[in-house]
Parts: structure tokens; C-alpha cells; sequence
């Protein structure tokens, strides 16, 4: 296993990423899921090529698939010949309660040992759709130990998941948007360039809201 490296880059500030591994290659990995730590600008692309040429040199090339897809993967429709690692980015997942009391970007990453990552669906069979059909599976990671650890990767004990319909989907959105400005106005330290882009992003997602009824 990998150590955690001492850079004050990454433990502020990371990416992490569910890692499963799926078929009879991983002996006693089969089945288990992680979450590994990795330096804030490691790219889902980044950390599934250096997966893949680490298991393409123990199992060949030919015989690694790796999968970037959030859906839960059925067992039964792997191929038997590949060894397939699914890799999803996730973030620290909070209630609301404990959100509100994690003022700085120190407590917003240290003692985490929840993440979320959420996939959307709608019911016709298509992955994204109108808003009046878009849905979304939020699915929450525990780990065994908190982040930040020794180790770079905690092995996932717990998942749970939970369906929003299109109607949760956008009061899901607003509340996410409330959030975010509301933690960065109250951090101590404002960062006023973080907090611009958000609220330009919040004022983009209205207008694009309020513009069919002017049409109306």
C-alpha cells in the first residue's frame, strides 16, 4: 500500500476516487472498494492510466479494463477473461448540521471518512433529459478510518444510496448553490475570487430558469 506523501497541497486540498476491483484477478482485493487520496489536480484520466499501467504490467495489457462509469456494475455482465477496475471521482459528503460547522478549508478536509457521488438517470433509460425528467442516485461511501491517514487508500465498509426524483433534483441543486455561497461568506478568511464564480455561475443558472416564462 501506498504512503500518504507530506505535502501540505494534499491535505488541504485533494481529489479522491472510489476504486473498485471486479474478477477473479485481484485474489484478495476481488470485490473490495477504496477511496484513495490523491493531490488536487489528479484527473479522473490521470489516475486511470497510471491504474492501468500498473495492472497491465502485472496482467498484461490486453487483459485491464477500467471502468469510469458511476452506474453499480452487475458481475454477470463482465467479461471473464478481463480484470476490470471501476474508478469514480467522489467528494467529502457532510449533514447539513456538521457543513455549517466546518468554517475553513483545513476542517472541510481532515476527519472525513464520508463521501458522495451521485449519478444521473431518468426513468425512459437515458442518463440526462428535460428538467421535468431528470433524475439523480446520490450514493454515499463510509470508510474505515478517517481521512487523513497513514495510508493513501481506506477501504469502503458502508454504501448506501439514495433516488431524487426531477422535483428533489432541482431543490437539491438550489439548496447545493445556497450552501456553497453561504460557506464562503462565512469562511474567515473570504476568498473573494472563489466567491465571484460562484455567484456568476448562481446568476447563469437563474437566467436560464426565468427565461421561458418571459417568454410566455
Amino acid at each position: 500500500m501506498h504512503k500518504l506523501q507530506h505535502s501540505k497541497k494534499l491535505i488541504f486540498y485533494c481529489n479522491c476516487y472510489d476504486l473498485s476491483f471486479n474478477q477473479g484477478f485481484f485474489e484478495e482485493e476481488e470485490g473490495k472498494e477504496y477511496i484513495y487520496k490523491e493531490p488536487k489536480l489528479t484527473g479522473l484520466s490521470e489516475i486511470s492510466q497510471r491504474l492501468m499501467k500498473l495492472y497491465a504490467d502485472k496482467f498484461g495489457a490486453d487483459n485491464v479494463k477500467i471502468i469510469q462509469d458511476s452506474n453499480k456494475v452487475n458481475p454477470k455482465d463482465l467479461d471473464p477473461k478481463y480484470a476490470y477496475i471501476q474508478v469514480t471521482y467522489v467528494t467529502p459528503f457532510f449533514e447539513e448540521k456538521e457543513a455549517g460547522e466546518r468554517k475553513t478549508d483545513f476542517e472541510m478536509h481532515h476527519n472525513i471518512n464520508h463521501f458522495v457521488f451521485e449519478t444521473p438517470f431518468t426513468l425512459s433509460g437515458k442518463k440526462h433529459g428535460g428538467v421535468e425528467e431528470q433524475c439523480k442516485r446520490r450514493t454515499i461511501l463510509t470508510t474505515s478510518h478517517l481521512f487523513p491517514y497513514v495510508k493513501k487508500r481506506i477501504q469502503v465498509i458502508n454504501q448506501s444510496s439514495t433516488e431524487l426524483n426531477p422535483i428533489e433534483v432541482a431543490i437539491d441543486e438550489m439548496s447545493k448553490k445556497i450552501s456553497e455561497l453561504k460557506q464562503l461568506c462565512t469562511m474567515e478568511e473570504v476568498d473573494m475570487i472563489r466567491l465571484q464564480l460562484k455567484l456568476q455561475g448562481s446568476v447563469s443558472v437563474k437566467v436560464n430558469i426565468v427565461q421561458p416564462f418571459s417568454q410566455v
